[in-house]
């Protein structure tokens, strides 16, 4: 690795965990794109894993009493099945296919995050399990190939939890219970390398910056014009992913 991407992948991660400690957004959204502009997807994807592992083990204990376990239970349920599925396809996939699929995904989702209400199901009282079950396993599949698990999971969980607080809660727990499964299904298919841990060891400081000025600042932004700035970046993000995928480069 050297010293460009060494700042550029620093400040790439500094800004996406940021930004997850402030809304709880998944970092993956900002980070797998940007930094797969600097290094091959087929790394990145594993390595920003890592960092997940290690922003979830800070901060699970704290907010866990906000979790509802039942809708946990659903999710987790059958989302590892969906995550050895796309960790299969990870491995074998090409590198352009996993632009364009991950480019579809940042799109999809920064249009929920700018027109929340008018993508948002209605609350349900009891939970839907059909539909959990799928979304879970949706998520896990979509998370083992790209790091995206969020979208699925958080249509559901929006579905079944009103009060923002425990919706924040119970996601962080659901991702941070799927990364750990994810870790061992990467751990079994040999994608953690020794390369990949010592560029993990470069980034932490940036890592464990982000998570202390995102612990800060959380209460002192304004939500909506936060959202479309979140929401310009990942749209800027998906057409710089997606540009070189369609030149074949």
């Amino acid at each position: 690795m050297n010293s460009y991407q060494l700042i550029a992948g620093s400040l790439i991660v500094f800004i996406s965990f940021g930004l997850k400690a402030v809304t709880g957004l998944g970092a993956a959204l900002v980070c797998v794109p940007l930094l797969s502009l600097l290094i091959d997807i087929k790394t990145v994807v594993p390595l920003e894993l890592i960092f997940e592992v290690f922003f979830g083990a800070v901060i699970i204990i704290k907010i866990w009493g906000q979790v509802k376990k039942d809708i946990l239970v659903i999710m987790i349920s059958s989302s590892f099945a969906g995550v050895m599925v796309g960790s299969r396809i990870l491995a074998y996939a090409s590198q352009n296919s996993l632009r364009i699929i991950l480019s579809a995904l940042i799109f999809i989702f920064a249009i929920k995050i700018l027109f929340p209400a008018s993508t948002r199901f209605s609350i349900k009282k009891t939970p839907n399990i059909p539909f959990g079950l799928l979304c879970g396993f949706a998520g896990g599949s979509i998370g083992g190939v790209t790091g995206q698990q969020g979208p699925p999971i958080a249509i559901y969980t929006e579905s079944q939890i009103e009060d923002r607080g425990k919706l924040r809660s119970t996601l962080i727990a659901i991702f941070f219970i799927n990364d750990i499964l994810r870790c061992g299904v990467y751990t079994a298919q040999g994608l953690f390398t020794q390369e990949l841990l010592t560029s993990a060891l470069y980034f932490l400081p940036s890592l464990i910056a982000a998570v202390i000025c995102g612990s800060i600042f959380h209460l002192k932004i304004n939500e909506v014009y936060f959202n479309r700035i979140v929401a310009g970046i990942l749209i800027c993000s998906a057409v710089f992913l997606v540009i070189p995928a369609l030149k074949g480069n």
